[in-house]
């Protein structure tokens, strides 16, 4: 199966390089890039320029290590070449993680300079819920794991749904990683004007000092669980900021050995409309 590739336009006036105001003289132009909303707003505007355009310089020679070794897979794909098979895969998804972690750049930046336009409307919480849980179901059961959606009846949620559907493929994602042979639960919970989304797990969970910094760009709370399962430490991140964006909130309740669960609350949308015709 082929990787859907994303085309990324240069921005006018991208800068070929440009000095990190904040950083040591003679280091990377797009260190501390992260902390772009700390910056005075011209230095702002600039750094997301930049990432914007480093990222579609990267994309163009990874795609195509991508494509390589996608088709390696396919050629190799017989009892014959096992071990180079395997090596195959491993280029593979190094490509694909490396690809991943730039457009949790590109999501960044463009957030931190107002870059990414949201559509809110009317969404059926429930409905949403039992979709991810499908597209999940593959890794979960991959892990050992069981996924249950714990909800019942109607609740609806003013939210752009491509972005909420992000939100919560990574917290299922990130659940999975945490959770071997247990059970990822999904749930949905209504209360003055606004809708709770639920995702918990019994995995290993999380001490108080790793919760504190879970939200910040490129952490990650289990770095030994990381390192195994790969990931950047943009999601939650990016999670965090879309959920502010669109008038809500994400929140973790955690503990060691007492699993982790996450709560994205968003105002309560009326019911929407069939359309007609």
């Amino acid at each position: 199966m082929r990787h859907e590739r994303r085309d990324e336009r240069l921005p006018p006036e991208a800068p070929a390089a440009a000095p990190d105001p904040g950083g040591s003289p003679g280091g990377p132009p797009f260190a501390g890039a992260c902390d772009v909303c700390h910056l005075p707003r011209e230095f702002a505007a600039e750094k997301a320029r930049l990432a914007v355009w480093l990222a579609h310089e990267l994309r163009t020679p990874l795609n195509c290590v991508l494509g390589y070794a996608e088709l390696l897979c396919d050629q190799l794909d017989s009892p014959n070449h096992a071990r180079l098979l395997s090596d195959a895969v491993k280029v593979r998804e190094l490509a694909l993680h490396q690809l991943a972690l730039l457009d949790g750049v590109l999501d960044l930046a463009r957030l931190d300079h107002d870059g990414v336009a949201l559509r809110c409307e009317p969404v059926e919480a429930i409905r949403l819920l039992g979709s991810v849980a499908e597209s999940t179901l593959p890794l979960v059961r991959r892990r050992g794991s069981r996924i249950l959606l714990a909800a019942e009846g109607e609740a609806w949620v003013k939210a752009d749904e491509t972005r909420l559907r992000q939100i919560l493929l990574n917290l299922v994602g990130n659940a999975t990683k945490f959770t071997p042979d247990g059970l990822i639960t999904l749930g949905v919970t209504a209360f003055n004007g606004s809708v709770s989304l639920h995702v918990g797990d019994t995995g290993c969970g999380m001490t108080p000092e790793e919760a504190e910094r879970l939200f910040q760009p490129f952490h990650q709370a289990n770095a030994s669980v990381a390192a195994r399962h790969g990931g950047s430490g943009l999601g939650l991140a990016i999670s965090k900021e879309l959920c502010e964006r669109m008038g809500g909130s994400i929140s973790v309740r955690t503990a060691p050995g007492e699993g982790t669960t996450f709560t994205v609350t968003l105002p309560a949308a009326p019911k929407a409309r069939a359309s007609s015709g």
